[in-house]
């Protein structure tokens, strides 16, 4: 199991396994952290062709293996993205449970053009990668990547990131009688890099 930093280590080094499970609280956080691996994999041009989502609330087995046995168009992998895998809970319901003891077969032996990436969100501060069975047998195949809270360094540089940007603010003007019009937008843009 590994977390975030020494994820972004590994892509610097052009490190990319075919599989990854992200878990943890934060889903805009393991959002972004998905994203980085998928820009590395996969053609902008071609992000449709090779890029698939699936619900893991809603899919199966059978629609994953699918999606990891086509061969990728006009590139080299393509990144299959499973997102709110709940069958990787402690305690999934009848379909979960089977869609994990089929992938975890499965996930032995993945096809080398596929990047399958899935994540799992925590219900609540107290679980942990190691309290979850599944994530450690999972851990022995494909990456664990912890998402927790950004740290000091990393918060500070997420905020600074924020405020690097112009933002655009469109101003509500009212009516008044010296004009027809109900109310007119203007753009304002506010520069926040110093």
């Amino acid at each position: 199991m590994i977390n975030i930093d020494v994820l972004e280590g590994e892509l610097k080094k052009n490190n990319i396994e075919n599989g990854y499970i992200f878990c943890g609280l934060d889903e805009e956080l393991i959002k972004s952290s998905i994203d980085p691996i998928i820009k590395k994999v996969v053609d902008k041009d071609f992000l449709d062709l090779n890029f698939i989502k699936l619900d893991g609330l809603t899919t199966t087995f059978d629609e994953i293996e699918n999606a990891c046995e086509t061969l990728p168009f006009f590139g080299e992998k393509k990144v299959v993205l499973v997102y709110r895998a709940n069958f990787l809970k402690d305690k999934p319901d009848k379909d979960g449970a089977k869609t994990y003891t089929e992938l975890l077969k499965y996930i032995k032996d993945l096809p080398k053009h596929t990047v399958l990436i899935m994540y799992y969100l925590f219900n609540d501060k107290r679980d942990t990668p190691k309290k979850n069975k599944k994530l450690s047998t999972l851990d022995k195949y494909v990456k664990v990547v912890h998402c927790d809270k950004l740290k000091k360094d990393k918060y500070y540089k997420k905020v600074e990131d924020l405020f690097n940007h112009n933002i655009y603010i469109p101003v509500k003007i009212p009516h008044t009688k010296r004009t027809n019009i109900s109310c007119i937008y203007f753009p304002f843009i506010i520069d926040c890099s110093i």
